[in-house]
């Protein structure tokens, strides 16, 4: 299996590295727009224009991740996922072996959840999210797509989460808490109560 890893900033570097540790990887390529000049590496993998990746790209067997920035709360990263799903490619999900997830969690696509997450019983998490190192999710919480979580983040029992929201660094979420889409909970922030689409919390 190969591995195509879209984008080619530091995050891309840092997943592209959790993939590479887990094994069963024949080959990595990272994959750029036309726009971002691709040729040269990455840590000494190709960097590809997306029209080489697919024509190189095997859509039975290989695998794809989108490692982007939370930029427009996440909207950048969903559209280009869409597109490779368009394009007929599967994408690869990772659980770092130090996170500990309850029994019946379902890792969704194009997903990572990197060392140190505790994702306790009845939690559930959209596909197209990065988790990124030492989070807390509380029980019977339920977070949705395109998600992204940074390190030392609080989410409280039974708290629901919509999709395209974004969670600073030591951010914490209130039990029993709604947020809408497109939330962003600053670092440090605190939400304590419900919150509607698009809101900011600093």
């Amino acid at each position: 299996m190969d591995l195509y890893v879209f984008g080619a900033g530091q995050i891309a570097e840092v997943v592209a590295y959790y993939f590479r540790e887990r094994g069963g990887i024949r080959h990595q390529y990272f994959v750029v727009d036309p726009d971002f000049h691709p040729g040269g590496t990455v840590d000494g993998r190709p960097v590809l224009a997306w029209e080489e990746a697919v024509a190189r790209a095997d859509r039975e067997v290989d695998r794809w991740f989108t490692a982007m920035s939370s930029r427009r709360r996440n909207a950048l990263r969903q559209s280009k996922a869409e597109e490779i799903a368009r394009a007929g490619f599967h994408f690869g999900s990772l659980i770092h072996p130090s996170a500990q997830v309850w029994r019946g969690f379902h890792l969704p696509p194009n997903t990572i959840v990197m060392e140190n997450n505790i994702l306790q019983y009845k939690c559930d998490l959209g596909a197209n999210s990065i988790l990124w190192s030492s989070n807390h999710i509380g029980h019977h919480t339920s977070i949705g797509a395109n998600t992204f979580i940074t390190s030392e983040v609080v989410i409280s029992g039974s708290c629901r989460i919509g999709d395209n929201c974004f969670f600073g660094v030591n951010a914490t979420v209130f039990d029993n808490v709604t947020l809408g889409d497109r939330v962003i909970v600053g670092a440090g922030s605190v939400a304590r109560e419900d919150t509607p689409d698009g809101s900011v919390i600093v």
